[in-house]
């Protein structure tokens, strides 16, 4: 599920800012790619979305790299499974 989820979040990221997903890799931090506050909102939303939970927007003090945010996505959908 980890690179499941890793390629779902890559390519929103990648649609969002208008990069090739090929080039994030999970240490990639969201200032190397010029995501701001706005986009990340805009990707909370579009990843509550594509995998239908709830990711709270508290959770966007925590997306610093990509990983991180795979981290909150796995954390949110094991959350809604139990």
């Amino acid at each position: 599920m980890q690179d499941e989820t890793f390629t779902r979040v890559a390519s929103e990221i990648a649609a969002l800012l208008d990069i090739p997903a090929s080039s994030l890799r999970p240490e990639t931090t969201i200032v190397e790619i010029g995501m701001d506050s706005l986009d990340g909102l805009q990707l909370l939303i579009e990843l509550e979305r594509v995998t239908q939970t709830q990711i709270e927007e508290g959770d966007l003090k925590r997306f610093t790299t990509i990983q991180s945010i795979v981290d909150i996505v796995n954390l949110r959908l094991r959350e809604a499974a139990a």
